[in-house]
Parts: C-alpha cells; structure tokens; sequence
C-alpha cells in the first residue's frame, strides 16, 4: 500500500468518525425529549448531566476504536511502503549496474523528451559529461538531417510498442555518425521512461556500402566482359543473371531473361530441363562441365555454342550455381564445314588427279610399247642403213619420251608426299661403283670420260637405297646433258661435323656451268638456265627438283658450286653409319649373272618343246610386239578378256601366263589372277604382272597379290625375254 491510499483511508476514518458522534447527538436529543414526558424528577433532575456523560462515553469509545483501526492500518500502509521503496531502489540499482556497463549506448529519456539517464558508454560516445546529458532534450545527440527520427520514437511511446530503426547521431564535437536505434517503455520508480538502445553501427555501414562497392564493381566487371556469361539456378531451374553481352548476343532484354530464360533461350522447358539433368551428373565427379549445344536468339534464329560451365558451392560446400560461359561458335561451325568441304575437295581432287595421272601413266605408256617395240624389230630386221637409222630416231625419242614420262611421275608422287621410305642398310660404294659403270656406256657415247674415285675405302648408309640411287642418276644424267667434252668425275669421302659422321657424293663436270644468280633457281620446279621458246637443252626441269626433295627425304644436304664455261660440282652429304662386323654380310651384292638364250634353249631342239605361255592382253599392238619378241622363246596363246583366260586356264596347263592388268570391260587382270590360281590346273604356275601403271608402289602391290613377277610398259625386247626366261628357269 502506497501514500497515497495510506491518504484516503485516513480520511474515510475521520468522515465515519463525525457521523458516529453526530449520530450520538441526535440519540441523546431524543432521549431528553422522552425523559421530560416519562420520567421521574430525579431522573430530570440529573438528566442532562446523564446525557452528557453517556454522549461523551460513547464518543470517546468511538474515536478510541477508530483510532486503533487506523493505527493498525496506517501500519501496514507504512510497511509496504517502505517495502515498496527498498524494491524500486532495489530495481533502479540494478538497472543502472546492468545499463552502465553495456556495450551500447543507453539512453532514458521521458515523456517530454528529456534525458533523465545515460550510461557510460553514452558518455564516452558523444563526448560529453553526464551533467551535460542530463535534463537535455533527446534532440542533443540527433543530426539535424535525422531530427525527424524522434517522431519515431514519439509514435512508439504513444503506441506502448517497441520500435527498431537507423538515424544519423552527432557527438559533441559535431562528427555524425550513423546509429541503429531500439526504443521501448520502461516503468522505473512509477514514471513511465523511454529506453533507447542505440548502436553505432558505422563498421556495419562501412562493410556494407564496401560490399555494394564490390558487389557493383563485380557486375560492371561481368558486364564488361565479351563473353557471354550466364548464372544458373539448378535447384529452382531459373537463370539468376546475364551480363550484357549475353543481352547483345542474343537480343533479350535482362528481364526477360532473368524471368522466362530457361525456355527461350533453350527453345523449351524439357531440352533446359535436359541439359540441368545431364550437368548435375557431371558435376558430381568434376566442378566443370563443357559441351555444344544450340541456344535460339528473339528472332527465331538457332545459334550453335560451346557452353563452359563450373559449378559454385556455399559457404556448406553445397552445390548452388552454375556460371556458364557461352562462346557463339556459328563461325567455327561454318569455317568448319568450309574446311571440311575444302577437304573433300582437295581429296576428290586428288583423286583425280591420281586417276588423271594414272591414266596419263597407261595411255602413254601403251603406244610407247608400239613405237619403241616395232622400231626396236625394225632396225633387227633390216640391213638397209637409212632404215635402221630412222628406226634408231624412233627409238631415241621414244625413249626420251618415256624417261619424260618417269619424271613426271616421281614428281607427282613427291608433290602428293606419297613417297614411302623403305629403310635397310647398304654399301653406298658398291651402289655407286654399279651406277658409274652403267652410266660409262652413256658418256662413252658423247665422248666423255666418267671416273669413280672412292677416298672412303669402305661406307655404309641406314636409308633408302632406291631413293639415294635415283639422286645420283639425276645428277649423272644431268652432267651429261650439260657436258658436251672433258670428264664427270664422282667422288665419294667421309667428315665428321660435330661428333656426327657424313659421307659426302662430289658429281663434278666440265661443262657449261651456272652464273650465280641462277645457282638459286635451278632446283625449283620446271625451272632452267635456259627457258621459253629459246631454250637450248632438254628437259622439264624437274631432275634438280626430285634431287632436293628426295635428299632432304633421306635426312641430307644437296650444295652446288658452279663457274660459267667452268663447270659445275654437286656435293651430297648424307648420315654414315659404322655397323658391326656380324651386320656386314647384308651388304654384298648379288652379282648378276648375263642373260642368254643359249643356256636357255640349250636343251631346245624343235619348236614343238619351246614353253606354251598364256599371253592374256587387249592392245593388238601390243600384242603383235610381244608376238614377235617371243617367237624363238615359247608358243603364244591369246586371250584379250579376263573371262576367257579363266577358261583358257582352267582347260589347259601352261608353262606362264603373261597378265595385263587392265583389261577394259570386266574382270581386271589381279582378279583373273586370283581365280587362276584357285583352279587346280595352274595354281603353281608362274604369272607376270604386264602393266603400264607406274603410280604409287605398283609393284609391291602387284607382287603382295600374288604375281610371280612384274614388267612395265613400255619395255624392249631383252627385258621381257629375261623376265619371261628367268621364270621359267626357277619353276624347273
């Protein structure tokens, strides 16, 4: 019980104090009245004495019990009075304690705006003393720009309800400072305060304006890049962003992306749908995902592009976004298909070309075997000088034409690189002893001397002898194109350059030689000293070419030093290798024994016993040549279609069989030979391969197939005896 009901029973006690004496007034009043009409004059005679003694009697009863009710309340009013201040000092003791040392600022203030308590940290934020505080309006600590947060509070304290907000506050010595503020009614002592926890959240804004910053340099950066850039929601199967170049590029604007992208872009919802799928099971093994798909631009046209995606984890390392890169590869796409239609173009190209030259190789090559065979057969068959001197001319350029013929075709071959190297070691001296020797015969023609000199003693090459004997055949031949007297003289010799052994070819001559200028010319394609309408040399050109290319096939060197009137010399360097002592019996070159005819007819007595041969061929021409070159060798018998000798064969056994490989119409001369071999009768019989295909290797394939042998057309009259000749000397 407080004062003031302590107050007010006071005065209901005292109120029913004068209505009982009143009360005791009236009754005694009545009392004389009665006494003066009943009563003895003894009684009357004392009566007002009576009265007045009873009146008095019953007041004093009266004050004495009122008296002790209100001491007994007044003692209990006074009780919890005091009961009721030790609490509140109590309270406000331990408010203070709990507000004085809190980390934010605490400020009461009440209905009129007045502070009437700060704490510590209020005093030690603002700047000022505590008597400076108190009794001020809240307005002291309020930036002029934020003033109009107080009706905030104002609007909390009218409503009794709590209220969070930010405002900007100001210390004593005028630096504003932005501040978060949490207001609430308190009861304190009876009064009815306003507590204002207030924050400085200045770090909070800082970090925050810092992360916009970042946040607004991040998009700037995205935006800025060329790459198209997509940040995909796989959970909610939306797109969460797009720089701008994704909007450039596909012509959107970002709305529309960010809100139906997933269909518009993917053309619909189950090919987005799809693709999420397909990258989720991705990224559960890898944080990266890339592949090709299309994507559609706003008007309508189907874009393919390479898409790079990685995923992006949380703070839980849970799998969240996906940041796409897409790259419009229409362009790559089309060069793709350019290229890939360039390729089957060039490669149908070369295959006409092949097929060109393959033909141009048989149709040159057929009538060659006419002209050179009949002018072979002419100048043996007739004394007449003039005669064999034409057949001789016939002859001579027939053979030019045909050696023109072989140049362009190693050409061809070099052009489209389909020279094979087949590596084996071998005796470059022996090589080059052979090839100087076949070439005398030629230079004895012109007059010329040709020398061999070897200052190595002994040399041996790891490469492809072929190819190494046909250089110096280019370079014979050359030197006695262009050396009209004197000597070629080839030297072969040994160096070592940096712990690396070579041996070097010198072709020198004495002929016309070449000015410098042109030194850098000669070895280009169909390139000579002397060109156009008045050139005074053979050829085409390309023996130098096929030269260079062929050295630099073998892993060599080709140098040239020429004087006009002077001469010309060569030189060749090519890798040496010393094999060991056991190695060296693969060097020794078979020696050849001559051809004759007489060995072979030796046991020839009449025509009946010469060899039945089986002439399949579909040129009459050719055939007559053949004919006539093999009539004191075997018995011909003729088939001109492949048909025809697989009957031929399957009735009759023959000794060979002379195959051309192109037949015309039907079955080619290979798969004759195939179906011959099946047959009993003559499946050991030797057959040569005739063809005048020269082109890619046509001998290994022709010999990988199943022939015994094979010739080229065109050829003379020794060459086909020999090879006819020597096969039937091994099947016996």
């Amino acid at each position: 019980m407080d004062t003031t009901e302590l107050s007010k029973n006071k005065k209901t006690l005292i109120g029913i104090f004068v209505l009982v004496a009143i009360v005791i007034i009236i009754a005694s009043y009545f009392y004389l009245h009665i006494l003066d009409t009943q009563s003895s004059p003894f009684i009357l005679q004392n009566k007002y004495l009576s009265l007045f003694s009873y009146a008095f009697l019953l007041i004093v009863i009266s004050a004495l019990s009122l008296a002790l009710f209100y001491q007994v309340k007044w003692i209990q009013a006074l009780r919890s009075f005091i009961n009721s201040e030790v609490t509140e000092k109590a309270l406000l003791s331990h408010y203070q304690i709990i507000t004085r040392y809190a980390n934010d600022i605490i400020l009461l203030m009440d209905q009129r705006g007045l502070i009437v308590e700060v704490n510590q940290q209020a005093l030690k934020v603002y700047g000022y003393s505590r008597r400076e505080m108190l009794n001020q309006n809240v307005v002291l600590v309020f930036a002029p720009k934020s003033i109009r947060g107080m009706s905030k509070i104002v609007k909390a304290f009218e409503s009794r309800e709590g209220i969070i907000f930010e405002a900007l506050h100001r210390k004593k010595n005028g630096e504003e400072f932005p501040v978060e503020i949490s207001a609430r009614i308190v009861e304190i002592g009876g009064e009815t305060l306003i507590q204002n926890s207030i924050r400085d959240i200045s770090e909070k804004k800082k970090i925050v304006e810092e992360l916009e910053f970042s946040q607004t340099l991040l998009q700037k950066v995205f935006d800025s890049l060329e790459e198209t850039i997509f940040l995909i929601n796989p959970t909610e199967r939306k797109i969460e962003n797009v720089n701008l170049a994704a909007i450039k590029t596909f012509g959107y604007d970002k709305e529309e992306l960010l809100d139906r992208g997933s269909e518009i872009l993917f053309g619909n919802k189950e090919r987005f749908e799809s693709f999420i799928k397909q990258s989720f099971s991705i990224y559960v093994n890898q944080d990266f995902y890339e592949t090709e798909l299309t994507m559609q631009r706003k008007n309508g046209e189907v874009v393919p592009v390479y898409f790079y995606g990685k995923a992006l984890m949380d703070a839980k390392k849970k799998f969240s976004l996906i940041i796409g890169v897409v790259r419009d590869i229409s362009l790559i796409k089309k060069t793709e298909q350019t290229l890939i239609d360039a390729k089957n173009k060039a490669e149908e190209m070369n295959r006409l070309k092949s097929n060109f030259l393959a033909n141009m190789s048989h149709e040159l090559r057929t009538p060659l075997i006419s002209i050179l065979g009949f002018a072979e057969i002419l100048m043996d068959s007739t004394e007449d000088s003039s005669i064999q001197d034409s057949s001789r001319n016939i002859l001579y350029g027939g053979r030019r034409l045909l050696e023109t013929l072989n140049v362009i075709l190693q050409f061809s071959k070099i052009e489209a690189e389909k020279v094979a190297l087949s590596t084996q070691l071998f005796d470059v001296v022996a090589s080059l002893r052979i090839l100087t020797e076949r070439y005398k015969i030629f230079a004895q023609q012109k007059n010329l001397n040709l020398f061999f000199e070897n200052e190595a003693v002994d040399c041996y090459a790891e490469s492809d002898r072929l190819l190494f004997e046909e250089i110096i055949s280019q370079l014979l031949n050359n030197a006695l194109k262009f050396t009209e007297e004197g000597t070629i003289l080839v030297v072969l010799k040994k160096e070592e350059i940096e712990l690396l052994k070579y041996f070097t070819v010198e072709i020198s001559d004495t002929g016309i030689g070449i000015s410098p200028e042109n030194c850098q010319i000669i070895f280009d394609e169909f390139r000579q000293v002397s060109e156009g309408i008045s050139r005074y040399y053979e050829g085409l050109g390309l023996g130098l070419t096929i030269v260079k290319k062929y050295t630099s096939l073998l892993n060599g060197k080709v140098e040239l030093q020429s004087e006009v009137g002077v001469g010309s010399i060569f030189k060749l360097r090519f890798p040496m290798i010393e094999p060991e002592r056991a190695e060296l019996t693969t060097f020794t070159e078979e020696v050849k024994k001559p051809f004759s005819l007489t060995e072979f007819f030796k046991e020839t007595k009449f025509e009946n016993d010469l060899p039945v041969v089986l002439l399949v061929e579909d040129d009459p021409s050719t055939s007559d040549v053949i004919t006539i070159f093999l009539r004191k060798v075997c018995r011909l018998e003729y088939a001109n279609r492949a048909d025809k000798a697989i009957q031929k064969a399957s009735e009759k056994k023959y000794n060979a069989i002379l195959m051309d490989i192109n037949l015309g119409k039907g079955p080619s001369g290979k798969e004759a030979m195939e179906l011959i071999k099946q047959s009993s009768t003559n499946s050991d019989t030797p057959v040569i391969a005739v063809t005048a295909y020269a082109l890619e290797n046509e001998k290994q394939t022709l010999l990988s197939a199943g022939f015994t042998d094979y010739i080229s057309k065109p050829f003379d009259k020794n060459e086909i005896i020999e090879k006819l000749t020597s096969c039937l000397l091994k099947k016996n």
